[in-house]
């Protein structure tokens, strides 16, 4: 079949979980044999068309500004749905689920929906997210959570298929090698968190969290990989806090070098206020790294308190804490964490998240 995913970010400006996700979703498609293209904004120094990776990559040239960018992203993703003439349309983002409605109705253009994050319950959003869910052909939510409150607001079947992730990826380097890469001492205790820095992460928590564990782990480093718009009011923190030694602030990292971040760490932390399926969460699984992460949305689905991580309330600096300081100091529970996730790890191999997408699409196309 062809199939033309929707995303208005993309790589390798762009690294969020749903973006990240995406590309392995299209690349699994083509190697199994589809015809698949990618419609997206354009970023400075890349090429409106190419094909990267057995994927046709079509980048659209539109406004930075809210409204007109918008519209004018509307108006290009419909002319080009109507050049590539696709057999369906995969809508990555139910607040993007619109251009799968305008394309059914111009091109008879049957569309998939897969919805990523909570943001449809909030004022406009939850009424686009209404008609989307009763004109879409499918949806599918990332957790059972998820399903529930789409459900709420247009009761039909959803499909549950979480993100995947490349095991064998966070395999193919040791910590020694990683640290040393790294330039991280071998007696230094690594808090890693990877995140957007956004409100809704909740990393002024974590900050403050490292600033209670400062005299009893004096060994203790956080490394904050990603960027966002609270970086400023991170760093100002961090220094009213005396922790510029303890916390690093690494910025971007390409999704091919996380393995290295996890594999060099100790604990993984995820302190959100809100989450959906965190494709962060499964690389610190593949990465067999306890997880220490708010007991928000999806998380409990692949966090099981005690067993694999530990689950907190968001906003308690004090609790994240405690959980990372168990950790760092009992290595048999920090074993038997470890193992237990490198298993979990298993259930969520791309293979078997494609071919349930793929079957989702293939059954719309049977029933249209």
């Amino acid at each position: 079949m062809k199939v033309a995913i929707v995303i208005p970010l993309f790589l390798p400006r762009w690294l969020g979980g749903a973006e990240i996700a995406t590309s392995h979703s299209a690349e699994y498609l083509a190697r199994r044999g589809h015809e698949v293209h990618v419609i997206t904004t354009l970023d400075p120094g890349l090429p409106r068309e190419s094909v990267e990776n057995g994927v046709y990559l079509h980048r659209l040239d539109c406004p930075r500004l809210r409204y007109v960018g918008e519209a004018a992203f509307y108006v290009k993703v419909m002319q080009t749905t109507r050049s590539v003439k696709p057999d369906i349309l995969y809508v990555q983002d139910l607040g993007q689920g619109l251009h799968g409605f305008f394309a059914k109705r111009l091109f008879k253009t049957p569309y998939v929906v897969r919805s990523t994050a909570y943001f449809f319950q909030r004022g406009r959003w939850r009424y686009v997210a209404s008609v989307v869910l009763r004109d879409a052909d499918a949806v599918i939510a990332l957790t059972d959570d998820m399903k529930k409150e789409l459900q709420r607001i247009w009761m039909r079947e959803i499909a549950v298929i979480p993100h995947g992730v490349s095991s064998e990826m966070f395999s193919r380097i040791s910590r020694d090698v990683a640290r040393e890469q790294l330039g991280i001492e071998e007696a230094e205790k690594i808090v890693l968190c990877i995140s957007r820095w956004d409100v809704i992460k909740g990393l002024p928590y974590l900050i403050e969290a490292m600033n209670h564990l400062k005299q009893t782990e004096p060994n203790a480093r956080l490394l904050l990989v990603g960027y966002g718009p609270e970086e400023d009011k991170l760093r100002l923190l961090v220094n009213k806090l005396g922790l510029s030694d303890r916390v690093s602030f690494v910025g971007k990292v390409q999704p091919n070098n996380v393995p290295t971040y996890a594999v060099a760490s100790d604990v993984f932390v995820l302190p959100s206020f809100s989450e959906g399926f965190a494709l962060v969460l499964l690389e610190a699984l593949a990465a067999a790294l306890p997880i220490v992460a708010s007991c928000v949305g999806g998380i409990p689905t692949l966090i099981q308190d005690g067993i694999n991580g530990f689950l907190v309330q968001p906003g308690d600096a004090g609790q994240i804490a405690d959980k990372i300081s168990l950790i760092l100091n009992n290595a048999e529970l920090r074993q038997l964490m470890s193992a237990n996730n490198r298993k979990k790890a298993q259930q969520y191999t791309w293979q078997n998240v494609i071919a349930l997408e793929e079957k989702v699409l293939l059954q719309c196309l049977k029933a249209t």
